[in-house]
């Protein structure tokens, strides 16, 4: 892997105060075309592009073998029409990892599978293309620390309260997911989640998405 020299770019050792470097951001801007609803942004760079934790590589998730490879085959294409280099440094079934590299600079680049079923849609995105529901992003990640001791007990504590055809969905007030009050769970709306998501549908929700894009009240 070449030497990570890019003044915006931090080492692997430290923390930076900007999660996406002027690296990463270029290679994302050049394959922000290539990505679609079943081939977009996830992980990290995603979760991280306004916090304080930086993460050092571009994880992009499909929804089936098939997709993986063909975007895999295409992404190659495109970033070697923009100047850089791609390594291939592991090919296997569910994922693929290589090195791009361009002008001394370098970023792991990885294809990945993950299961169609979420909560929402994916998203269209001016840097990423398309990148996963900050919901999703969010219970992934929540998967991802379920080892993690306190917040497994802040999160056993809450489901405890919970009737059990209200676990592992998602809550809406309006079209915002939030926490619900264990005490109301009837004034929301529901998100059971499916494949490649949904947005589910009431009267307000109808309201607020046609007000957010400008759209006189039905």
């Amino acid at each position: 892997m070449a030497a990570w020299t890019d003044a915006d770019w931090p080492s692997r050792s430290k923390s930076f105060a900007v999660p996406i470097g002027k690296f990463q951001s270029d290679v994302l801007r050049a394959l922000a075309a290539q990505r679609s609803p079943d081939s977009y942004i996830a992980g990290g760079v995603a979760i991280n592009r306004e916090g304080p934790r930086f993460s050092d590589d571009i994880d992009i998730f499909h929804d089936s073998e098939a997709r993986l490879e063909s975007a895999a085959k295409d992404d190659t294409a495109a970033l070697t029409a923009a100047g850089y280099s791609v390594t291939w440094e592991s090919v296997r079934e569910g994922k693929r990892d290589s090195t791009v590299a361009r002008g001394g600079d370098a970023m792991p680049l990885e294809w990945v599978t993950d299961a169609a079923f979420r909560f929402f849609p994916t998203q269209p995105d001016e840097l990423f293309g398309y990148v996963l529901h900050p919901v999703d992003l969010a219970a992934n990640k929540a998967s991802a620390a379920a080892d993690r001791r306190v917040p497994r007990e802040d999160a056993e504590s809450f489901v405890a309260k919970l009737p059990s055809d209200a676990v592992g969905v998602i809550f809406m007030d309006g079209e915002k997911p939030v926490q619900p009050d264990v005490n109301a769970l009837d004034k929301y709306q529901r998100n059971p989640g499916a494949v490649r998501g949904f947005w589910p549908s009431s009267p307000e929700i109808s309201r607020a998405m046609l007000e957010s894009c400008g759209k006189p009240k039905p």
